[in-house]
């Protein structure tokens, strides 16, 4: 007994259509390949009632009776079952997947905290270059004004600054006229407004600061390039175009200034807050990456930039810690015996909440996201209960980004040795020197390496001017408490 399976007929002037094409290359590769000797051959001729062998009509498969029949039994079956094998010829291969899946964390790890390396290097330039070049422009300028110094006529233009020197004047101003206007921000009132709202409020402000933080990161060092272009126009455009771009930039530092500012404070609400449940809301805002991340198709230059957006976010991570470490320290640095604020209570020194009550010990003042990591540091408590959250919310960004990255190596079949590739392309733009000064160094001159680690946090996506003016704004509130 054989069942015919019919499919499509030919068309008419003897055509086949494209499925039965398919489907007979199909058949070959099936013969070929030795699945038919396992299967039967399913195009087999069949028979007829009265045993007589003809092939098949186009578009019909004879499927052979022993499986239609019921002449194999279930015991039948079983045995073949029993006696088949599971081994697979390419089976090494995934061992070897797997062993790629558990080196992936060891890989990012060196990736994310070289390039945390050259994001710091690239926040003390701002610390200590910038405002050295800053104050060297400021005082040629002002000497060649003082002595009446002829401007240097180079063609159409005339100038008493070089364009650099310009340029130096100009992001020193930036920073300076931030932080005299943003200094006057109510720190406390802020807090206490942050801290008043829900927590799913508090999950959609941090993740909306988040997204404005990477969209003006991108919009700031395109609008920093253009004011950095206008220094080399003429004179007759560069006071106005020069100007524009200027107003520009001090809007962007403003706004970007805040929205980080922000973020810091909504960070310290929620090691601070008195339930776990604020803490554990942004940490499951981390997990959100995954989902985001690790279900699409991405290729090695697109990964390259996931990994950068990685180390952007962990370093300012580990400064809005600090922050908050630094400021929870300076208000609890009188709560060993007698407690004077505690850190959820008053943001600012001198500002309490109306029913505000002086805690008695250290204890009652701390809130319960402040438990205790190891029992042997009981003999620190301060330390303990301030540094544990700190570690909770690193910690599961460091998990994350190890899960990110080890399925997106993984589904996208990329070798982990890709990230020492990224090192290496984030080490030759460290190490490349400006083409000018390349080609006037002699030979026995030794090769410096002057102001790149900016040109490779501007590649990592960092903005490291408002991050600048959020830490001396902050740093200024440090010292107000601490003297008050």
């Amino acid at each position: 007994m054989t069942i015919t399976l019919k499919g499509p007929r030919k068309r008419e002037g003897g055509e086949s259509s494209s499925e039965n094409d398919e489907q007979t290359g199909r058949a070959a590769h099936i013969e070929g390949s030795g699945v038919g000797e396992q299967l039967g051959d399913i195009r087999s001729p069949r028979r007829s009632e009265e045993g007589e062998h003809r092939a098949p009509s186009d578009g019909e498969v004879a499927v052979p009776a022993v499986y239609l029949d019921g002449a194999a039994s279930l015991w039948d079956q079983y045995v073949a079952e029993l006696e088949s094998s599971e081994l697979d010829p390419n089976i090494h291969l995934k061992r070897l997947r797997v062993s790629q899946f558990l080196h992936v964390p060891w890989n990012v790890e060196r990736l994310l905290w070289f390039g945390v390396a050259i994001c710091f290097d690239a926040l003390i330039y701002v610390f200590s270059v910038l405002p050295a070049k800053f104050v060297r422009a400021l005082v040629h300028l002002l000497v060649a004004m003082a002595h009446e110094v002829p401007a240097a006529v180079e063609g159409h233009v005339t100038r008493w600054l070089s364009p650099t020197q310009l340029f130096d004047l100009y992001r020193g101003l930036l920073i300076i006229v931030a932080c005299l206007v943003l200094c006057r921000i109510d720190a406390a009132q802020m807090y206490h407004s942050i801290r008043a709202q829900s927590s799913l409020k508090l999950y959609f402000i941090f993740s909306a600061l988040d997204i404005f933080d990477r969209l003006l990161s991108s919009f700031g060092h395109d609008v920093l390039d253009a004011l950095q272009s206008t220094v080399t126009d003429p004179r007759s455009k560069r006071w106005r175009t020069g100007a524009a771009y200027f107003a520009l930039a001090q809007c962007y530092m403003l706004v970007h200034t805040l929205v980080l500012f922000y973020q810091v404070i909504t960070l310290n609400v929620a090691v601070n807050a008195y339930s776990d449940q604020l803490l554990s809301l942004l940490i499951s805002n981390q997990f959100v990456e995954i989902k985001s991340n690790v279900f699409k198709k991405w290729e090695k230059e697109m990964l390259f930039q996931v990994a950068c957006a990685d180390i952007v976010e962990r370093f300012q991570q580990i400064v809005f810690l600090f922050i908050i470490i630094l400021r929870n320290l300076a208000e609890l640095s009188g709560t060993g015996t007698a407690s004077s604020a505690a850190p959820s209570s008053s943001f600012a020194a001198g500002t309490v909440l109306p029913n505000a009550q002086p805690p008695v010990s250290f204890d009652s003042a701390t809130p319960s996201a402040f438990g205790p990591l190891l029992p042997v540091w009981v003999s620190m408590p301060v330390v303990n209960r301030i540094v544990t959250p700190m570690l909770m919310v690193l910690g599961s960004e460091i998990l994350i980004d190890w899960i990110k990255h080890a399925f997106i190596t993984k589904l996208n079949w990329i070798r982990p040795e890709i990230y020492s590739h990224y090192i290496d392309i984030l080490s030759r733009d460290l190490a490349c020197s400006r083409s000018g000064t390349a080609a006037r160094a002699s030979v026995t001159q030794p090769q410096l390496f002057v102001d790149q680690s900016s040109r490779v946090a501007r590649r990592l996506g960092l903005s490291p001017m408002p991050l600048a003016c959020l830490i001396m704004l902050m740093l200024m509130q440090v010292l107000h408490i601490l003297a008050s």
